[in-house]
């Protein structure tokens, strides 16, 4: 059986200002780490356009190797891309930069463990 089949993936939108940013939770697995499910969190940063599409397999393969290890992931589309609210051409880099402390924030909130940003590229 491969990792694929046997996560847990929660798809969400994180309400932030006047935006919505899709995400995915994938938590720790359960009865991971020393005694807790959840040893800490990774935030994973996008690459920019097309190169966000391309790596989702390889961020949600990223996440699927860190559960067993008690370490819980968050993937998130930046505002304007993917599946988050608003139109491409209204992007602009201090949105995306919230957005990342949006992400980070929810899953430090989530967890109440220390959080990791991993970013790939331009993320």
């Amino acid at each position: 059986m491969t990792l694929a089949a046997t996560s847990v993936r929660d798809p969400f939108f994180i309400d932030h200002k006047d935006r919505r940013l899709f995400a995915i939770y994938h938590p720790a697995a359960s009865g991971s780490g020393n005694g807790s499910n959840t040893q800490g969190g990774v935030v994973f940063f996008a690459p920019f356009a097309e190169e966000l599409n391309r790596t989702r397999k390889m961020a949600t393969l990223l996440a699927e190797a860190l559960s067993p290890h008690g370490i819980a992931t968050l993937v998130f589309d930046y505002s304007c891309t993917g599946d988050s609210t608003g139109r491409f051409e209204q992007a602009d880099w201090a949105h995306w930069i919230d957005d990342g402390a949006a992400a980070i924030a929810w899953l430090a909130a989530k967890i109440d463990k220390p959080v990791t940003p991993i970013g790939l590229r331009l993320g």
